[in-house]
């Protein structure tokens, strides 16, 4: 055998070696994929003093994770949650 020969066999062994890895792996990669989709936005809310009164965060959920959410809850025409939900919430807050 010359020695390119058997140079080419040991670059052609890498390589195959490479791929089997690369597909063995792939996989994994797959696994770690974010769960939920989440576009936040947070506005802080100033009085007459120019003093921070609050803050106002919306956060949009992805159409999935959103029809999650949602199980058992009663449709409304807004998909919106319910009123009672709302207040319920915002009691837990103040």
């Amino acid at each position: 055998m010359r020695q390119t020969d058997h140079d080419a066999s040991v670059w052609t062994r890498q390589i195959a070696r490479l791929a089997i890895m690369a597909f063995v792996l792939m996989p994994l990669s797959v696994l770690a994929h974010p769960h939920m989709w989440v576009e936040a936005k947070a506005q802080l809310n100033f009085n007459a003093q120019a003093e921070v009164t609050g803050v106002t965060q919306t956060w949009l959920f992805d159409e999935m994770f959103s029809s999650y959410a949602k199980q058992g809850l009663p449709e409304t025409s807004d998909n919106r949650p319910p009123a009672g939900r709302a207040r319920q919430n915002r009691s837990i807050l103040d």
